[in-house]
């Protein structure tokens, strides 16, 4: 990070465009299992969870699908980080995206936005 970091109001969002938190499947090419529950979806990028870690800086490709449109995504690994809970967040930023797979990334974002909410649990006294 370079030079002072800048504070922003609770809540403010910080991204350059919307993300939408909800929990949908897709599947990336790594070693081992590639299916990866999706966080997070925008035009600039997807946040997953998987049970194994790619390395950042590391490129690969996302598969996704609406309906029968599926496209393969090229994508960077921006970060990993361990859950305690087990597995990886990670974070990927789209590369190259032609005007017809950033269709589907919105289609696909307005599917996850339809979604309920992921239930919580909370843990009982």
């Amino acid at each position: 990070m370079t030079g002072p970091r800048k504070w922003r109001a609770e809540g403010e969002e910080r991204r350059r465009t919307t993300r939408v938190k909800k929990q949908l499947f897709a599947a990336i090419d790594i070693d081992g299992d590639p299916l990866c529950v999706v966080v997070d979806v925008s035009r600039n990028g997807l946040g997953l969870r998987a049970a194994l870690p790619p390395k950042v800086g590391e490129r690969l490709t996302v598969r996704l699908g609406v309906g029968e449109r599926i496209a393969a995504l090229p994508a960077i690994v921006r970060r990993v980080i361990r859950r305690v809970a087990g597995g990886y967040t990670i974070g990927l930023e789209w590369l190259e995206a032609d005007e017809r797979e950033l269709a589907l990334i919105d289609a696909f974002a307005a599917l996850v936005a339809l979604m309920p909410p992921r239930p919580r649990f909370t843990r009982r006294a």
